[in-house]
Order: structure tokens, then sequence, then C-alpha cells
């Protein structure tokens, strides 16, 4: 408990002085009278037991309103935390080419290690990244058509468990490279947000795309740089990923490493990047693109600010109530029942 008036308690050193004062002058000696007899006692009555009683009832009211006016209370801290979160849209590329293989022994193909480097990105690695937990994050996949397979959210469990049902295009009709289209359907996505965040504990901060491939836009209605300035129209930045990795197995059956970015449309992807104030990164291994998810990750950051209320509940009333009820009792016990007759 602690006091928003404590000066108020150096009234307290009154009391002390009417104590002394009462029983200094206050109190009326009477007249004396000489003895009947020293053998007669008269038998004190509880009235005059109690004649002390609304003096010790005013000490103690006394008290009680100092106490009062001293203004007890407890507090308690209230915490609220605010994030200020980022809303992500991942865009992969899950056309036919994605099937082409990472590992020399064929056990991997790009597309098995694009959802790896994702899981790890959003859910935490257990190294260097920790997962994107105050992240509002979405995904779109893409081939010649651009589909929200999940929505933005905070549900990453959920949107894990999405990630894992990616799979390569196998219908011919459905396959190719529509980059434009997807960034185009991933800037309205985020752009409705706001819509989609009603909480005051969460401020999205800023707005960002993801975009990997392995190829080059070769179908769909939007060009890849008309949909970065609209991207850019909504301040939306866009790093841009260009997935080149891979071995492949020659005339001679050999397998040999494709090169550093074959079949990406290095230049596109740079000028789209470009346009929003983002950034282009090659990949041409598993380990490197890992490490430009953690690039990224390093770059964008979410914030949660803590504020502190300081909450009060005031105790002064039932000090004040009660000195006002004593004080009112001692009036009446002293106008009453033990009135003195001067």
């Amino acid at each position: 408990m602690t006091y928003e008036a404590p000066w108020a308690f150096l009234l307290l050193l009154i009391v002390p002085f009417v104590f002394f004062y009462r029983r200094a002058g206050g109190k009326s000696r009477g007249t004396d009278f000489s003895s009947v007899t020293q053998d007669y006692h008269i038998p004190i009555t509880i009235k005059q037991r109690l004649s002390q009683a609304p003096y010790v009832l005013y000490m103690i009211a006394l008290i009680l309103l100092i106490i009062a006016l001293a203004r007890p209370r407890e507090g308690y801290d209230t915490v609220r935390e605010v994030t200020n979160g980022i809303a992500i849209n991942m865009v992969l590329d899950r056309s036919s080419s994605m099937g082409t293989q990472v590992k020399a022994d064929g056990s991997k193909n790009r597309l098995d290690a694009v959802k790896e480097a994702f899981v790890s990105f959003i859910g935490g690695d257990g190294k260097d990244l920790t997962g994107r937990d105050n992240d509002l994050i979405g995904l779109i996949t893409f081939g010649r058509y651009g589909e929200t397979l999940a929505p933005l959210t905070l549900s990453h469990d959920t949107l894990i468990a999405f990630t894992e049902t990616i799979k390569l295009i196998e219908n011919r009709e459905e396959d190719g490279t529509s980059i434009g289209d997807a960034l185009a359907l991933a800037a309205a996505r985020l752009q409705d947000t706001e819509s989609i965040n009603n909480s005051a504990d969460y401020t999205i901060e800023n707005k960002v795309i993801i975009l990997l491939t392995d190829g080059q836009n070769n179908g769909g209605t939007v060009s890849p740089i008309d949909a970065a300035y609209l991207a850019a129209q909504w301040d939306i930045k866009l790093y841009t990923i260009g997935f080149g990795a891979g071995y492949y197995r020659n005339a001679f059956g050999m397998i040999k490493k494709i090169p550093a970015g074959y079949g990406v449309d290095e230049e596109t992807l740079q000028k789209m990047a470009d346009i929003t104030e983002g950034k282009y990164f090659s990949a041409d291994s598993e380990e490197s693109l890992a490490e430009i998810y953690r690039e990224i990750d390093g770059l964008e950051k979410s914030r949660i600010e803590t504020f502190t209320y300081k909450n009060y509940n005031e105790k002064y009333l039932p000090f004040a109530f009660s000195g006002l009820i004593l004080m009112l009792l001692a009036f009446i016990l002293s106008s009453t029942w033990l009135r003195r007759v001067p």
C-alpha cells in the first residue's frame, strides 16, 4: 500500500498534544466533600466507567481521518505489448523446372530445397533463424497461373502445413512461369492487410514480398515490371531470388553442375527489386539459398513495444467513513447518555 499525500501523517503529532492537554487541565476537578465514613464506598456505575468513551472515540476518529487524508491506495502494473509486425507474402515458383535436382545424388529438387528454406525462415532453424512469430505471412504459388495457397496469417503452424502440400505442376496446360501475375496478386493481398488486421495491439510496420523463381516470365497478362511498379505504388518492398541451382546429366551420362543463374532472367528480377527499393539475390545451392533467407531475416525485423501503466485502487474511503461514524457516535453519546452536567 502506498500513500498519495504522506505528509498528512504529520498531523498525527496533534494527537499526543490533545491527549496530554486533557490529562493536564482539560478535565474538571469538581467539588471535594468530606467523607461521612471511611468504611462506606459508593459503587462506580457503568455510566461513570464509560464517561471517557466519547473522548476516546474522538481521538480514534481523528486518527482515521488523518489516514484518509493521506490517501492510501494499492497500485498494480498493467503491461500492454504492441507488436509492430511485418506483412510478408511469399511467392514461390512451382513450375516443372523446379523439379531440377539440387543434389548430385538426385535426393532433393529445387522445390524441396525452397520449401525447406521457407519453413526455416518462418519457424526458425534453432540456429541463426529465430522465426517470424510476430509477422503476418501469406503464401502464393505460381506456374502459368498464380494462386493464393495461404492468406496472410499469424498461424504459422497452419502455414507450414500448407507449405508441405506444395507440389510441382504436372499438367502441361498449367505449366509456365507467370511472374507478373503472381506478383500483382501478392501485392493486392498485402494492400488489403488493413482490413485483415483489426487489433489495436498489432501494427503493420512494413509490407514485403519475397519472390523466388528459377526461370523467366513466359505467361500471364501482367508484366513483371508493371507488377513491380504496382507494388512500389503501394509501398511494398520486393526481394527477388533467382534460384538457378542444380545438376544435370549430359549426353555422356556424366553429372554436371548447372552454372549459377542459368535460365534465370536476372536483369528483370534486379530491375523489379530496384523499383521497390528492395534487393535481388542469386542462389546457386541450398547453402546460398539458406544464407539469402538469413540476410532477409536480418533486413526485416519486427518490433515489440511494451507500455506499462500504473493503476491504483483508492483505499481512503473506509478510513474516512469509519472516522465520521465514530465522530458522530461520540457526539451522540456526549450529548445524551454520557452528557456531562456543568
